[in-house]
């Protein structure tokens, strides 16, 4: 049991490699041939591309009861995004309200998975205060 969450944690973690160099890719790049989405779509992929990333982060490295360090490493990646879209791309742009859906991804993933954690706890007690 042990040995295959050691596989499953490598896997997560070459997955959150993977997306990590891709968005940083994907965001720094100049697109000549793909029309800039609109603000709507621009803050949804945002916030997806956040949200995947808190669910890679949270299976890749060791639980913790406090989310707090890998909610502030995948802020300071997105704060880091933006700053270097501001200094280094000339077809992009960085924005404020971008910062704000990578939080809203992330919240939206923690929100989530203690929801689910909690409903999973609730439905074992339930199973368990019947037998």
């Amino acid at each position: 049991m042990a040995f295959n969450r050691l596989i499953e944690k490598f896997l997560f973690r070459i997955l959150l490699s993977v997306v990590l160099i891709s968005i940083s890719t994907l965001a720094l790049m100049t697109h000549p041939f793909i029309s800039a989405p609109t603000i709507f779509t621009d803050k949804i992929l945002h916030a997806f591309s956040f949200f995947v990333l808190a669910f890679l982060a949270d299976y890749s490295h060791k639980p913790l009861q406090i989310k707090l360090p890998k909610s502030l490493w995948l802020l300071t990646f997105g704060i880091s995004i933006e700053i270097f879209q501001y200094y280094f791309t000339q077809t992009r742009t960085a924005e404020i309200l971008d910062v704000v859906a990578d939080i809203t991804g992330i919240a939206s993933y923690w929100l989530l998975s203690s929801l689910l954690t909690s409903l999973m706890f609730w439905r074992k007690a339930s199973v368990d205060s019947t037998q």
